[in-house]
């Protein structure tokens, strides 16, 4: 109906956006990553990559996808074709708050990704609900998230015998206590730190450059690899559900294939996990930072302010501010 000269989105994964140019040739299209994308889909019949290759011809492809990296750009140039263009920038959310870190004493940090339960977030109620679909193989809620009791677990271990603090970085504000609960059943025994998530930029600002954090498959996870800090990667969640042919949810998954690797694991054998964490906390930061340079770059690069961004939204003709960081206080342009 407003028949817009441009059209941006954060909805990647939806069709409607796909479909903009069937309707509307000669608007610009452009679409931002907004998250982790695998082949995840609430129904077996087909997924946003399957729709997109079935309802959207060449011609009819964005002038422009913004990915967080080379992995994630694989799933959209198989969708839209070689000839789409798609361009790595990292993730907009991580390049836009300012990176405050602070050289504060070691914690091993694990990154929540608890569902969103509402206020009571009982995921025992709700484990044998269906969460999804993973090329055509159903995923109930327990299956799903087992894994994050299991490496949670084994993360406060590796803690304890370094001697170091242990922390959970939830992925839920304090008023949904499930999250809360969750872990105070798998960690019995341990001693750890809950620290909810209470607004979109806290959990970067809680980040210390000494952390060692451990992620199974979380967005903010690679966002921290992305900034430099030590991360192990348990990437054990299709195994623990009893899918390991689903290779969706690993390390840096399809362009890394490696099952293992010095700070990264798909396994949840208990001393695998160990090797891993162990391996990250032995390293200095100069030592983790000149032996993963290269390969985060590739994975999920890092861009200060969203200069790429601009730069590609002037050269489709789009006005920008520039390139600037994002705070929690309102601004007033004059």
């Amino acid at each position: 109906f407003t028949r817009p000269r441009f059209v941006i989105t954060f909805e990647d994964n939806a069709l409607e956006f796909y479909l903009t140019k069937v309707f509307l040739p000669s608007c610009v299209t452009v679409c931002l990553q907004n998250g982790r994308r695998d082949t995840h889909s609430s129904t077996p019949e087909t997924d946003i990559w399957k729709s997109i290759q079935q309802f959207v011809a060449p011609e009819h492809a964005p002038d422009m996808v913004l990915s967080h990296g080379e992995p994630w750009s694989t799933y959209y140039q198989s969708a839209l074709g070689n000839t789409a263009q798609v361009k790595a920038i990292g993730s907009l959310r991580n390049n836009a708050i300012k990176q405050t870190l602070r050289n504060e004493s070691p914690r091993v940090v694990f990154v929540s990704s608890f569902p969103n339960l509402g206020p009571d977030g009982n995921l025992e109620s709700t484990s044998a609900s269906t969460f999804g679909y993973w090329q055509q193989q159903e995923l109930t809620f327990g299956n799903f998230y087992q894994s994050e009791g299991i490496v949670a677990a084994a993360a406060a271990n590796v803690a304890q015998m370094l001697g170091i603090e242990f922390c959970v970085l939830g992925k839920r504000p304090a008023w949904q206590q499930g999250e809360l609960r969750y872990y105070t059943s798998a960690l019995q025994g341990l001693p750890w730190t809950y620290l909810p998530a209470e607004s979109k930029s806290l959990s970067y600002e809680r980040v210390s450059a000494n952390d060692i954090i451990v992620n199974i498959d979380s967005t903010f996870g690679y966002e921290m690899f992305a900034r430099g800090i030590r991360v192990a990667f348990i990437s054990c969640r299709m195994q623990t559900a009893g899918l390991p042919q689903i290779r969706d949810c690993e390390f840096a998954y399809p362009l890394v294939t490696e099952p293992t690797g010095f700070f990264w694991t798909n396994s949840d054998a208990p001393a695998e996990m160990q090797r891993v964490i162990t391996a990250v906390a032995s390293m200095s930061i100069s030592e983790w930072d000149a032996a993963t340079r290269d390969l985060r770059a590739s994975v999920m690069p890092f861009d200060p302010g969203n200069g790429e961004l601009c730069a590609v939204l002037t050269e489709l003709g789009m006005k920008t501010h520039g390139p600037g960081t994002w705070t929690a206080e309102p601004t007033v342009q004059k």
